[in-house]
């Protein structure tokens, strides 16, 4: 797949550096972060994604062989990344000057936070979260990286906590309007406002805001691919367990179907610490092999099978 594209592809970085050297990469038809409550600054945005762009062409590359390419991509995706810490955050503190959902948790997600940075714009993004009482003000770009970004910044509770909203907006809102599907707005329909004159463009069946899916399959439960194999020939098991008593599910990889599932077992306070009991399960594939990583601490590499763990975790 990478051969058939790759000089289109190239292409498109070459026409994407041109207009970054016009020092414009919006364009005619730029939407941003598309039907967001809460507008981020497009040039942001661009900026983020071509950085991302180039991080990602720079491992195209070297798996087909182009090192010269995947040296070149590599170090204007550092370039980028540099650049736009400097432009966009506030070195201080981590903050940018649109303090939105999106423009935190977009980078974060694309990698074009600097190392020093990191923690910074992660609690920005958490400081964001709770100012807003737990809403989502974010489009179809800053949705999908919201709770992803909460839980990889240690704000694991927050990411539960945004995912457990009811009011508008919210993923949860609509089901209290008797939606069994995602719709294309946060505010498709309302109580007060009905349909909102959105009847020419108003989708009650869109995928873009129910990104949050992967939320649930990689921290919730867990089941994180491997880039270094493909197809989940192998993979890590790391759950992020906070808030709720238990949580099960899966999926069918190209190796056969992947199941965890964990629940809270036991809870009692000692000492004033407030120790909490849980059991995680997992299946592994034929064929497939993975690296359990629990919030105790501990980590064990399996193979195919039906696995148990017990820990406890202190909070």
């Amino acid at each position: 797949v990478i051969w058939d594209n790759y000089d289109s592809m190239t292409k498109y970085m070459d026409y994407s550096a041109k207009k970054w050297e016009k020092g414009d990469l919006k364009g005619p038809m730029t939407l941003g972060d598309w039907l967001a409550p809460e507008e981020t600054d497009i040039s942001l945005i661009c900026h983020a994604f071509y950085g991302y762009n180039a991080r990602i062409m720079s491992k195209m590359a070297k798996a087909i062989g182009r090192q010269a390419d995947a040296q070149k991509y590599r170090q204007l995706y550092d370039e980028l990344k540099e650049s736009f810490n400097r432009q966009y955050l506030d070195h201080k503190t981590g903050k940018t000057k649109e303090h939105t959902q999106c423009s935190y948790a977009l980078p974060l997600s694309y990698g074009m936070i600097t190392e020093s940075n990191f923690t910074k714009v992660g609690a920005q993004l958490a400081a964001k979260t709770k100012e807003i009482g737990y809403l989502v003000q974010t489009g179809f770009f800053g949705t999908a990286p919201l709770c992803p970004m909460l839980t990889e910044t240690g704000y694991v509770k927050d990411a539960y906590r945004l995912m457990e909203q009811t009011k508008c907006p919210s993923w949860l809102y609509p089901v209290t309007q008797g939606a069994t599907s995602v719709w294309e707005r946060w505010d498709s329909y309302t109580e007060k406002g009905g349909f909102g004159g959105h009847n020419n463009m108003n989708s009650f069946n869109h995928y873009s805001l129910g990104a949050v899916s992967e939320w649930f399959y990689r921290y919730v439960l867990g089941i994180r691919r491997d880039e270094d194999h493909p197809g989940y020939q192998h993979f890590t098991a790391k759950p992020e367990i906070a808030v709720w008593k238990y949580a099960k599910g899966g999926f069918e990889s190209p190796f056969g179907r992947i199941e965890a599932s964990w629940e809270r077992i036991e809870e009692r306070t000692i000492s004033r610490e407030h120790l909490k009991k849980y059991r995680y399960q997992l299946t592994v594939p034929a064929n497939t092999s993975a690296t359990v990583v629990l919030q105790d601490g501990s980590m064990r590499n399996v193979g195919s099978g039906t696995y148990e763990f017990l820990y406890e975790i202190t909070e």
